[in-house]
């Protein structure tokens, strides 16, 4: 009997107490969950660290959640509009970003040609932005986005380029288009002389331009050599070093325009850089929690035609995910000149059917002005260059200082253009320019 009730006892050998002495060791029944084969107590280990991962994940994703949807009104009417997609998208593909790929926002086309426009405004005696006119466009860059090859194609245009503008006589710089008749006028004008449809724009002044670059915590950019610049007219301050840094928004702004120490190019190529140093901020995650203040501020400062917010989420979504490699931007060919930019016509061309047509040959045929009509122009201007300071330069010491509350012109405007003379006064051999930039008419020029 004593047998039997050893042999059913749940104690095997191995916990019983030893009777080898006080100084043994004494063992300790293992517990239920020991009793459990080892492949049981490992799936139940990774149930546990599955559920507290998953609330932890729920938990993070509310939290930011929250942040976008209390801190942008923009977030917020998207969401209502693809909250449950955007939710069924995460099920499904694990891409919540799904309603803004390009074949969901763009499911007709194969490429869009945007035109991104910088615009310059003038400023009025309290120092506040005239807003009754379109302002002039500073800045001009077009972009081919392919959908297909997954690549993004820019050509920047000097805002000097000299160029016929519909509608209007003579010889005008390009950016005096905008400064006409708004984006429409511009883009007309970029059709008529380089051949190139744009399906849709963007456009920001450099006042929003400031606050999203500030909105992202500035960007870090290394600036090539010194930038020391002043201009009251133009409310231009640069003093920046050699050296990579970190620009705020104002100080951006001032390294995309300024052009007095160099060429249309250089600044061309500055822009470049922006961009690129802009594009490398999104990417890098501590930028994420900032895009409610992007988005907001963003939402204010662009105007758009011919593209929805959706559609502008997809193409900066494109856009961020591209590798470096598959980002080209140039510059449209051309001759540097003391005021007017000449353009090359047949090196534009080639690099207006690279970008552009990829897929076909185009006879392209560039609408430019003669350039022995703009080499005149510009000796015009040299002459009268050499008699009153540009804006920005140090004036002769009997000039009025400009001041904040009540800019002051120079003594001659900045620039050839000027109003339209009349048949008696107007010189047979050289063309008459619009009146534009730097001009009564049109107001103040931009960084130098």
């Amino acid at each position: 009997m004593g047998e039997d009730k050893e042999e059913a006892s749940p104690l095997s050998e191995s916990t019983r107490p030893s009777t080898q002495g006080a100084g043994s060791k004494q063992t300790v029944a293992p517990s239920a969950a020991q009793r459990l084969p080892a492949s049981r107590r490992r799936w139940r280990i990774a149930g546990y660290t599955a559920g507290v991962i998953v609330c932890l994940l729920f938990m993070a994703l509310g939290t930011v959640f929250g942040h976008f949807y209390w801190n942008s009104p923009l977030f917020r009417e998207m969401w209502h509009q693809h909250g449950i997609s955007s939710l069924v998208n995460v099920v499904r593909t694990g891409d919540p970003l799904a309603d803004w790929r390009p074949e969901r926002q763009f499911p007709d086309r194969t490429s869009l040609n945007v035109l991104v426009i910088g615009v310059d405004h003038d400023y009025d005696n309290r120092g506040q932005i005239v807003k009754t006119t379109p302002g002039r466009s500073d800045s001009i860059l077009l972009a081919r986005v392919d959908f297909v090859r997954n690549t993004i194609s820019a050509l920047t245009i000097p805002r000097d380029t000299a160029v016929r503008i519909p509608g209007r006589h003579g010889i005008s710089k390009i950016n005096a288009a905008h400064s006409h008749g708004g984006p429409d006028l511009l883009i007309e004008t970029i059709r008529t002389v380089f051949g190139i449809p744009v399906d849709a724009w963007v456009s920001i002044n450099f006042e929003g331009f400031q606050k999203v670059v500030d909105a992202l915590g500035g960007v870090y950019i290394n600036v090539e050599k010194k930038l020391d610049y002043d201009d009251n007219w133009g409310k231009l301050h640069i003093h920046l070093k050699p050296g990579y840094q970190h620009l705020t928004g104002y100080e951006a702004m001032g390294y995309v325009r300024m052009r007095h120490s160099d060429s249309d190019l250089m600044r061309s190529r500055r822009q470049h850089a922006f961009l690129e140093a802009l594009r490398t901020k999104l990417k890098q995650p501590a930028t994420f929690l900032r895009l409610p203040q992007v988005i907001n501020q963003l939402n204010d400062a662009l105007k758009r035609g011919g593209i929805t917010n959706d559609q502008m989420f997809a193409l900066a979504n494109f856009a961020r995910q591209l590798p470096r490699e598959n980002i080209a931007i140039e510059t449209l060919p051309s001759y540097e000149g003391p005021s007017y930019v000449t353009v090359d016509t047949e090196k534009s061309a080639e690099v207006i059917q690279r970008l552009f047509y990829p897929d076909q040959q185009v006879a392209l045929q560039i609408e430019a002005p003669d350039p022995n009509s703009v080499r005149a122009l510009n000796m015009r201007y040299d002459r009268r260059s050499r008699r009153a300071p540009r804006r920005g330069r140090p004036a002769p010491a009997a000039a009025p200082t400009p001041t904040a509350t009540a800019p002051a012109p120079p003594a001659e405007p900045a620039d050839l253009s000027v109003e339209e003379p009349s048949a008696e006064q107007q010189p047979a051999p050289e063309p008459q320019p619009e009146p534009q930039d730097g001009d009564p008419e049109s107001g103040a020029g931009t960084a130098g």
